[in-house]
């Protein structure tokens, strides 16, 4: 049995922080050293960490930020197995317990993340992360692993050296490319967190400073700037409205401002100009962020017993010519879905029996169709918007999404009224 720390940094977060603490000590798992490293706080957490006091350790002193205090709790730690609990997310039940187990099962892997829940204020679900399958090319596009359910090897956290005190929106973003570059990073398909989003939040109060961070990162680790992060900056400093609270369609000012931040971030280097090449002649292939795909995607199923169908949905972007979607099961050509004019659309090809139940098998989506949309700076195909899996129609059972894909937001506002 591995021997795990939990740290939480906390700095005036009461309204939260026991959710937070509870969280922890009613996790399943025997061995854990809880540490809870206050920034100095004066609204009240004091009073509740002397509450718990005899089920964990706290300190409260003035410190250099949220980095800072990880890395005094990291230091501290006697266990194998570290994680930070921010003080206004939570566990789910049986989350620390399931990602040892992952550990153990997978020893080679030196952080493991799963996918979480968003709540608001008031513990509301607001939907799912937009966690995926971990690629570190898609990594730079996005960070779609999601903080509170990553678990990591103490050993390997130092040997990358530790978060980087110098950042305060991105550390964890940066820690994780730092680790991907030099270990195995694996996904567990499984719900672990529930992330807490709220207009309180650091990263939220100040989106625009959290998004140069986030691009200084990406810049430093990869040589380069992708397009997603200059188009979120550039929509937020016309707009001054973050898209996870109110989505709304980017105007056409924003797109301009993005590639000129695209081009202002990677002109400069022999890397950066290597990625607007490529960029621009459509040579780059894989889903963004908001779910359109650039000639090819790659995604890992697990069929079960009585699964039949994979169904596809999404949107063909052009109005002249047909969309042709070659379908790939584990590297094989299985089928060819052909969409015969724009506009949404739902492929269905029937699946091939699964060897063992659970075992996963690569699917892969490819077209030679390229184009653009104007006034979009990019190539695209077309637009994936979910991949479910039915049993036969006549059980009238509602279908499963393919565990680990990321519906664009569309798909969860239609899920859960948003």
């Amino acid at each position: 049995m591995l021997p795990v720390t939990i740290v939480t940094p906390s700095y005036n977060q009461a309204p939260f922080l026991e959710a937070t603490i509870r969280s922890v000590l009613e996790q399943d798992y025997p061995d854990i050293e809880y540490l809870v490293i206050d920034g100095g706080s004066t609204d009240g957490t004091l009073d509740i960490l002397r509450r718990y006091q005899r089920r964990l350790t706290w300190i409260s002193e003035r410190d250099a930020g949220q980095s800072d205090a990880l890395n005094k709790g990291f230091r501290r730690a006697k266990g194998q197995i570290v994680a930070w609990l921010n003080s206004d997310d939570v566990y789910l039940p049986g989350a620390v317990r399931r990602a040892v187990e992952f550990l153990e099962q997978h020893p080679a892997a030196a952080m493991v993340y799963g996918e979480a829940d968003c709540i608001d204020e008031s513990g509301k679900l607001l939907g799912s992360y937009f966690s995926r399958h971990f690629d570190l090319a898609e990594l730079a596009l996005s960070c779609f692993v999601c903080q509170p359910t990553v678990f990591l090897r103490r050993t390997a956290v130092g040997d990358v050296g530790w978060l980087d005190p110098s950042l305060h929106y991105a550390m964890d973003y940066d820690l994780w490319i730092r680790l991907a570059q030099k270990y195995p990073v694996a996904y567990l398909p499984e719900k672990l967190a529930c992330y807490r989003a709220h207009a309180a939040a650091k990263t939220f109060v100040r989106r625009d400073r959290s998004y140069q961070e986030a691009i200084r990162v990406v810049k430093k680790r990869f040589g380069y700037v992708a397009y997603p992060w200059c188009l979120g900056l550039a929509d937020y400093r016309v707009s001054s409205v973050d898209q996870f609270f109110e989505a709304r369609p980017i105007t056409r000012l924003a797109r301009w401002a993005a590639l000129a931040l695209f081009l202002g971030h990677n002109l400069g280097s022999g890397k950066g100009v290597r990625h607007l090449i490529g960029h621009f002649a459509g040579r780059a292939s894989g889903r963004w962020p908001d779910g359109s795909v650039t000639r090819e995607f790659r995604l890992s199923a697990s069929p079960e017993p009585g699964d039949r169908f994979l169904e596809f949905h999404g949107r063909h972007l052009f109005p002249a010519g047909n969309l042709a979607l070659d379908v790939y099961y584990n590297d094989a050509l299985w089928d060819r879905i052909v969409v015969r004019s724009s506009g949404p659309f739902v492929g269905t090809v029937e699946l091939p029996e699964p060897t063992r139940e659970g075992e996963p098998h690569s699917i892969l989506l490819r077209t030679d169709t390229v184009g653009r949309c104007a006034p979009e700076f990019r190539p695209l195909s077309f637009v994936l918007e979910d991949v479910l899996i039915r049993k036969d129609y006549w059980l009238g059972e509602p279908p499963r999404r393919v565990t680990g894909f990321c519906p664009t937001r569309d798909a969860l506002a239609e899920k859960y009224g948003r």
